[in-house]
């Protein structure tokens, strides 16, 4: 068994992200979109998907 302490600065940046996300909850709005989520993937792994 692994104990994992508590790392206060970790939290502080989650709860930061939580807080920046909920505003699109808020809104109903999705995020704008980033460069990493439209590149065009064409490695072997993702042939299958087109």
């Amino acid at each position: 068994m692994l104990e994992i302490q508590r790392d206060d600065a970790l939290m502080v940046r989650i709860h930061q992200g939580w807080e920046a996300f909920q505003v699109h909850l808020d809104q109903d709005a999705p995020p704008a979109l980033r460069d990493e989520d439209t590149m065009q993937r064409t490695n072997a792994d993702w042939l299958p998907a087109d």
